[in-house]
């Protein structure tokens, strides 16, 4: 699977991009059908809210969401909660013909 991440805002950038790597391993071991995931990531001075949106390219359909959160971990993993929903939506179609 391919991975694309940009974050901006964030002073330990490894950490950051270790934690992103790590949950989208978690999510593509149990959706083997995901092709890319990109990630974005942005913490503005001005606003202290983290705000992620995370793609994932799946076959024959993307599908989106976003979140806003104090810090990364609670906005990722809305993120990934929100998703969650929508593959298994698109795995119930695409597989499970009747």
């Amino acid at each position: 699977m391919d991975i694309t991440t940009q974050v901006s805002g964030f002073s330990s950038y490894e950490r950051t991009e270790k934690f992103i790597q790590t949950q989208i391993s978690k999510f593509s071991s149990k959706y083997p059908f995901i092709s890319q995931a990109s990630v974005f990531v942005n913490k503005d001075d001005k606003n202290p809210v983290v705000t992620t949106e995370v793609r994932l390219q799946l076959k024959g359909k993307d599908v989106f969401a976003s979140s806003m959160n104090k810090t990364l971990e609670p906005a990722l993993k809305d993120c990934f909660s929100k998703l969650r929903k929508q593959v298994i939506k698109y795995k119930d179609i695409r597989f499970n013909k009747r």
